[in-house]
């Protein structure tokens, strides 16, 4: 299946979507995440090309924002295909992870890089794939 990094704003992690979350975890689903626009694109990529930079912060938006709401720890059965070596989420990645143990809701805890299929978005969490693959 393949779901947009958001639609009309709304990322993968709101809570109207825990529905949708929920059913595919029960489906064990593999989802590609395909990268889109956030709104307001027109502002923030200054007038270059939506692709050339406004895909790469919005793959890390929205894998943000599934992992910031719980829905990837909630749904273990749920596999996500991050593409593009995660967008901008490699040189991101200690700086979400701090401000992840920071803001977390009172009464949980950040996920931990091991609990997690989507904290290490260059490879790929499927078993089928050899060990030593080449990541992306």
């Amino acid at each position: 299946m393949v779901l947009e990094t958001n639609t009309h704003g709304t990322c993968l992690g709101d809570p109207d979507l825990e529905p949708v979350g929920a059913e595919l975890d029960r489906r064990g689903a593999v989802v590609f995440l395909h990268p889109t626009s956030p709104v307001c694109w027109e502002r923030s990529a200054l007038g270059r090309p939506r692709p050339m930079i406004e895909f790469v912060f919005d793959t890390a938006r929205t894998v943000t924002d599934l992992l910031m709401a719980g829905t990837l720890d909630r749904h273990r059965d749920l596999t996500v295909i991050v593409p593009h070596c995660g967008g901008a989420l490699p040189v991101l990645a200690d700086r979400i992870d701090g401000f992840m143990r920071m803001f977390m809701p009172g009464g949980t805890e950040a996920p931990a890089p091991s609990n997690s299929s989507a904290a290490s978005p260059t490879t790929s969490p499927d078993p089928r794939c050899p060990a030593g693959s080449p990541p992306c």
